[in-house]
């Protein structure tokens, strides 16, 4: 249970020190949207209050195809990206809380939970003041290549993903995992990061996603219910 802490927790960034992210910070809503658009797709941003100040803070590490990024906005924003079309997203909530909608489906979003985006569902948040996640982009087209790879069959669609998770999930616990098991290796600031362990960071972080498919996430669902019925019960 250790590893879930790092998940849903202020302070430093989820990765280990000496990765080389990049990092960013403005009060500007025009240089936020920017920089968010590029990290991700043009969208829609307004503030909740014109009043209101930004306080953004961004850090993102690139591995490949998966991207990592820990972000607040720092006040209440309204963020409208529709359809995400290029990419899969999971969004873990760190602090404070968020709304999302998708496809019409309301979540509350609060820490030790996560929600994941599709690339054909339609998308829309509200970022409260305090909200800080840890969000992870995964290139469609790299995923979609892996996934056809572990099944041995194409999908003739983007996959259906199960839309909100507890991070006592297996998915959860496993992405835990991953992040808790990158703090073990130790670089120094600016080193490059052998191709080696890039790739399979990538291939560990992409089968955690796959395990977010919705027939896979109900199988688990069912099997971490079990599991838990019968260590009380023992």
């Amino acid at each position: 249970m250790e590893a879930l802490h790092l998940m849903a927790q202020k302070g430093p960034r989820p990765w280990p020190v000496g990765l080389p992210a990049q990092e960013f910070r403005s009060e500007d809503l025009d240089d936020v949207r920017h920089h968010v658009g590029s990290m991700f797709c043009e969208h829609d941003m307004r503030m909740v209050d014109r009043r209101g100040r930004l306080n953004t803070d961004i850090s993102r590490f690139q591995c490949r195809a998966v991207t990592f990024v820990d972000m607040a906005y720092g006040a209440d924003v309204m963020i409208n990206p529709g359809s995400l079309n290029h990419f899969y997203l999971i969004q873990i909530s760190l602090a404070g809380s968020a709304r999302i909608v998708m496809n019409g489906e309301e979540f509350d979003c609060q820490p030790g939970m996560a929600t994941v985006q599709d690339p054909d569902v339609p998308l829309q948040m509200y970022w409260r003041k305090g909200c800080r996640k840890l969000v992870l982009r995964f290139d469609r087209a790299r995923f979609e290549r892996f996934t056809e790879i572990h099944y041995g069959r194409t999908f003739p669609r983007a996959l259906s993903m199960t839309p909100a998770f507890d991070l006592a999930h297996p998915a959860g616990v496993a992405l835990a995992g991953l992040f808790h098991n990158m703090r073990f290796f130790g670089f120094r600031t600016g080193e490059e990061i052998p191709p080696a362990i890039q790739a399979h960071w990538e291939m560990c972080f992409m089968s955690a996603l796959l395990m977010l498919r919705k027939r896979v996430a109900a199988s688990m669902r069912s099997w971490s219910i079990e599991g838990r019925r019968m260590r009380c019960g023992g």
